[in-house]
């Protein structure tokens, strides 16, 4: 999700798009909000038709309380489009945003036990996890899912994943240009 929306914003970028936009009679915040929202609303539907086909299709357990995924689910979205904000708003190119954005995303699950599981980590590197996104969110899905957490055990991680949005959205805003 983060380099389609990376990617699609230095479309929009190149082919004037943006540019016929800021005519319109719309402040900014509100494009931009146009074209973030969106990419949420597929990150968070992804999330539910893999939990689905897991469930209905391999009988994968959701948990003792699989509503306590929405928290999660949702702030990994904002999480990942602000992310995807924040890329656009480094890279001159598609090109720059498929090779960064190529590069943050496989450090990040690396580091956030996504490719080994935590378990075979050594303890820094567990550590680690606790601070990226994928890893916070992996955790949070596995408390639930795994060990029957409910709503109110999964707050903090959903929190922190919000937090690295609001971060990354506040690093991203000022750097945005609409226009080349």
């Amino acid at each position: 999700m983060v380099t389609v929306m990376a990617g699609s914003i230095m479309v929009e970028r190149r082919e004037g798009t943006f540019r016929r936009l800021l005519s319109a009679p719309v402040p900014r915040w509100q494009l931009l909000l146009g074209k973030v929202l969106p990419y949420l609303f597929v990150a968070v539907a992804q999330v539910g038709v893999l939990m689905a086909f897991g469930k209905l299709v391999f009988g994968m357990d959701l948990g003792v309380h699989p509503l306590a995924l929405v928290p999660i689910t949702v702030a990994l979205g904002c999480c990942a489009v602000a992310l995807g904000l924040l890329l656009a708003s480094f890279a001159k190119s598609e090109s720059q945003v498929n090779g960064m954005g190529t590069i943050v995303i496989l450090v990040l699950a690396a580091l956030g036990g996504c490719m080994v599981p935590g378990v075979f980590m050594p303890e820094f590197m567990r550590n680690i996890a606790e601070f990226t996104p994928h890893g916070k969110a992996l955790n949070a899905f596995q408390e639930v899912m795994v060990k029957g957490a409910d709503l109110g055990t999964v707050l903090p991680a959903s929190g922190f994943l919000l937090g690295l949005a609001a971060l990354f959205f506040v690093l991203a805003v000022p750097r945005f240009r609409f226009v080349k």
